[in-house]
Protein backbone atom coordinates (compact mmCIF):
# COMPACT_ATOMS: atom_id res chain seq x y z
CA UNK A 1 0.00 0.00 0.00
CA UNK A 2 1.15 3.65 -1.16
CA UNK A 3 1.34 6.41 1.44
CA UNK A 4 3.32 9.62 1.69
CA UNK A 5 3.76 10.73 5.60
CA UNK A 6 5.11 14.64 6.17
CA UNK A 7 6.03 16.23 9.01
CA UNK A 8 7.05 19.70 9.71
CA UNK A 9 10.35 19.39 11.08
CA UNK A 10 11.22 23.27 12.15
CA UNK A 11 9.35 26.00 11.20
CA UNK A 12 10.71 29.47 12.75
CA UNK A 13 8.69 32.33 10.88
CA UNK A 14 6.85 34.07 13.59
CA UNK A 15 3.44 33.75 10.77
CA UNK A 16 3.69 30.04 12.35
CA UNK A 17 4.77 30.54 16.16
CA UNK A 18 2.14 27.75 16.75
CA UNK A 19 4.42 25.28 15.02
CA UNK A 20 6.65 23.72 17.47
CA UNK A 21 10.91 24.41 16.92
CA UNK A 22 13.13 21.65 16.32
CA UNK A 23 17.02 21.67 16.83
CA UNK A 24 18.89 20.28 14.46
CA UNK A 25 22.30 19.40 16.09
CA UNK A 26 25.57 20.26 15.06
CA UNK A 27 27.43 17.23 14.25
CA UNK A 28 30.63 16.69 16.43
CA UNK A 29 33.71 14.24 15.56
CA UNK A 30 34.38 12.03 13.86
CA UNK A 31 31.86 13.08 11.06
CA UNK A 32 29.19 11.13 10.22
CA UNK A 33 29.95 8.29 7.05
CA UNK A 34 27.47 8.27 4.86
CA UNK A 35 27.30 4.59 4.08
CA UNK A 36 23.43 3.34 5.18
CA UNK A 37 24.46 2.07 8.82
CA UNK A 38 22.83 4.40 11.26
CA UNK A 39 25.42 3.37 14.22
CA UNK A 40 26.99 6.97 14.16
CA UNK A 41 23.73 8.67 14.42
CA UNK A 42 22.81 6.88 18.19
CA UNK A 43 24.53 10.04 19.99
CA UNK A 44 23.59 12.59 17.59
CA UNK A 45 19.90 13.55 19.77
CA UNK A 46 16.68 14.93 18.42
CA UNK A 47 15.42 12.27 15.68
CA UNK A 48 11.97 13.03 14.64
CA UNK A 49 9.30 10.23 15.12
CA UNK A 50 7.63 9.62 12.10
CA UNK A 51 4.68 7.14 14.03
CA UNK A 52 1.66 9.22 14.03
CA UNK A 53 -1.37 8.22 11.55
CA UNK A 54 -2.46 11.91 11.40
CA UNK A 55 0.98 12.51 9.70
CA UNK A 56 -0.28 10.07 6.72
CA UNK A 57 -1.72 13.43 4.69
CA UNK A 58 -1.65 11.60 1.19
CA UNK A 59 -2.74 8.57 0.33
CA UNK A 60 -4.88 8.83 4.02
CA UNK A 61 -7.56 6.78 3.22
CA UNK A 62 -5.78 3.73 2.14
CA UNK A 63 -3.37 4.14 5.38
CA UNK A 64 -3.39 0.91 7.64
CA UNK A 65 -1.02 1.82 10.02
CA UNK A 66 2.77 1.51 11.50
CA UNK A 67 3.26 -1.31 9.46
CA UNK A 68 2.02 0.13 6.29
CA UNK A 69 4.72 3.05 6.87
CA UNK A 70 6.37 4.87 9.41
CA UNK A 71 10.13 5.62 10.02
CA UNK A 72 11.86 8.01 11.95
CA UNK A 73 14.27 11.10 10.50
CA UNK A 74 17.96 12.26 11.45
CA UNK A 75 19.11 15.38 10.78
CA UNK A 76 22.59 17.08 11.65
CA UNK A 77 24.66 19.77 10.11
CA UNK A 78 28.47 20.93 10.33
CA UNK A 79 29.86 24.39 8.62
CA UNK A 80 30.13 22.60 5.08
CA UNK A 81 26.73 20.78 4.83
CA UNK A 82 23.57 19.02 5.89
CA UNK A 83 23.50 15.50 6.89
CA UNK A 84 20.08 13.12 6.24
CA UNK A 85 19.23 9.95 7.35
CA UNK A 86 15.72 8.18 6.91
CA UNK A 87 14.89 4.78 9.04
CA UNK A 88 11.60 3.95 6.71
CA UNK A 89 9.19 0.80 7.85
CA UNK A 90 7.39 0.48 4.26
CA UNK A 91 5.41 -3.08 3.54
CA UNK A 92 5.43 -2.45 -0.08
CA UNK A 93 9.01 -1.21 -0.98
CA UNK A 94 9.62 -0.14 -4.50
CA UNK A 95 11.78 2.22 -6.68
CA UNK A 96 12.65 1.13 -10.11
CA UNK A 97 13.35 4.94 -11.24
CA UNK A 98 15.66 7.99 -11.28
CA UNK A 99 15.95 11.39 -12.08
CA UNK A 100 13.15 13.53 -12.23
CA UNK A 101 10.71 10.06 -11.99
CA UNK A 102 12.01 8.94 -9.04
CA UNK A 103 8.55 10.74 -7.25
CA UNK A 104 6.89 7.38 -8.45
CA UNK A 105 8.70 5.08 -6.16
CA UNK A 106 9.47 4.87 -2.89
CA UNK A 107 11.83 8.15 -1.75
CA UNK A 108 12.46 11.01 1.22
CA UNK A 109 11.75 14.74 0.41
CA UNK A 110 13.22 17.37 1.57
CA UNK A 111 11.53 20.68 1.26
CA UNK A 112 14.22 23.15 2.70
CA UNK A 113 13.22 27.50 3.09
CA UNK A 114 17.02 28.86 4.27
CA UNK A 115 15.21 32.37 4.00
CA UNK A 116 12.41 31.81 6.43
CA UNK A 117 12.16 35.92 7.33
CA UNK A 118 12.12 36.48 3.32
CA UNK A 119 7.96 37.15 2.04
CA UNK A 120 7.24 34.85 4.92
CA UNK A 121 3.22 34.62 3.23
CA UNK A 122 4.45 33.48 -0.49
CA UNK A 123 2.81 29.81 -1.05
CA UNK A 124 5.20 28.74 -4.16
CA UNK A 125 8.95 28.18 -3.63
CA UNK A 126 11.08 30.98 -4.41
CA UNK A 127 14.56 32.69 -3.21
CA UNK A 128 16.16 30.66 -0.69
CA UNK A 129 13.78 27.34 -0.97
CA UNK A 130 14.94 23.99 -2.26
CA UNK A 131 13.21 20.88 -3.11
CA UNK A 132 15.70 18.07 -2.39
CA UNK A 133 14.73 13.90 -3.33
CA UNK A 134 16.54 11.56 -1.75
CA UNK A 135 15.75 7.92 -3.17
CA UNK A 136 17.67 4.47 -1.78
CA UNK A 137 16.98 3.23 -5.72
CA UNK A 138 16.06 -0.28 -6.24
CA UNK A 139 18.09 -2.24 -3.71
CA UNK A 140 18.22 -5.21 -6.07
CA UNK A 141 20.76 -7.75 -5.78
CA UNK A 142 22.64 -8.26 -9.30
CA UNK A 143 20.57 -11.69 -9.78
CA UNK A 144 17.46 -10.78 -8.45
CA UNK A 145 16.03 -9.71 -11.87
CA UNK A 146 15.02 -6.41 -11.03
CA UNK A 147 15.48 -3.24 -12.62
CA UNK A 148 18.70 -1.89 -10.83
CA UNK A 149 18.42 1.26 -9.95
CA UNK A 150 21.25 3.27 -7.44
CA UNK A 151 20.60 5.56 -4.81
CA UNK A 152 20.62 9.30 -5.77
CA UNK A 153 19.97 13.13 -4.26
CA UNK A 154 17.99 14.69 -6.58
CA UNK A 155 17.21 18.39 -6.85
CA UNK A 156 13.74 19.62 -8.19
CA UNK A 157 13.72 23.33 -7.42
CA UNK A 158 15.73 25.96 -7.71
CA UNK A 159 16.31 23.93 -10.93
CA UNK A 160 15.30 20.24 -11.92
CA UNK A 161 17.69 18.27 -12.41
CA UNK A 162 20.63 20.37 -10.92
CA UNK A 163 24.07 19.11 -11.65
CA UNK A 164 25.66 18.85 -7.94
CA UNK A 165 28.98 17.15 -9.74
CA UNK A 166 29.19 14.06 -7.59
CA UNK A 167 29.41 16.72 -4.29
CA UNK A 168 26.04 14.59 -2.66
CA UNK A 169 27.00 11.88 -1.04
CA UNK A 170 24.08 9.21 -0.52
CA UNK A 171 23.58 5.49 0.60
CA UNK A 172 21.16 2.90 1.05
CA UNK A 173 20.30 -0.16 2.48
CA UNK A 174 17.45 -2.77 3.11
CA UNK A 175 16.19 -3.90 6.34
CA UNK A 176 14.06 -6.34 7.00
CA UNK A 177 11.30 -3.87 7.63
CA UNK A 178 11.74 -1.53 4.61
CA UNK A 179 14.90 0.33 4.04
CA UNK A 180 17.52 3.06 5.57
CA UNK A 181 18.93 6.19 2.96
CA UNK A 182 21.24 7.94 4.34
CA UNK A 183 23.09 11.67 2.49
CA UNK A 184 24.99 14.54 3.08
CA UNK A 185 24.26 18.03 0.75
CA UNK A 186 27.16 20.71 1.02
CA UNK A 187 25.76 24.01 1.53
CA UNK A 188 27.97 25.03 -1.27
CA UNK A 189 24.50 23.79 -3.28
CA UNK A 190 22.13 25.54 -1.39
CA UNK A 191 23.24 29.17 -2.01
CA UNK A 192 26.57 28.98 0.04
CA UNK A 193 24.44 28.99 3.36
CA UNK A 194 26.34 29.85 6.49
CA UNK A 195 24.96 27.48 8.93
CA UNK A 196 25.25 28.73 12.71
CA UNK A 197 24.20 28.08 16.19
CA UNK A 198 20.49 29.36 16.80
CA UNK A 199 20.07 30.10 13.10
CA UNK A 200 16.34 30.10 11.69
CA UNK A 201 15.43 27.91 9.02
CA UNK A 202 12.52 25.87 7.81
CA UNK A 203 12.09 21.99 7.08
CA UNK A 204 9.26 19.62 5.78
CA UNK A 205 10.22 15.98 5.31
CA UNK A 206 8.11 13.68 3.44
Amino acid sequence: MRAMLILLVLISAPAFAEIEFHVIPFDVDPPIEIDGDLTDWALVPNAIQLNDPKQATFGEKEYTGLDDMSGVIHIAWRPGGLFFAAQVVDDQFTQPYSGAGLYRGDHANLFIDLAPQQEPDRNAMGAGQYHIAVSPGSLASPDSGEQATPPEVFFYTPQEGMDHHGKCKVAAKRTGRGYIVEAYIPFELLGGFKAAQGKDVNFTVA
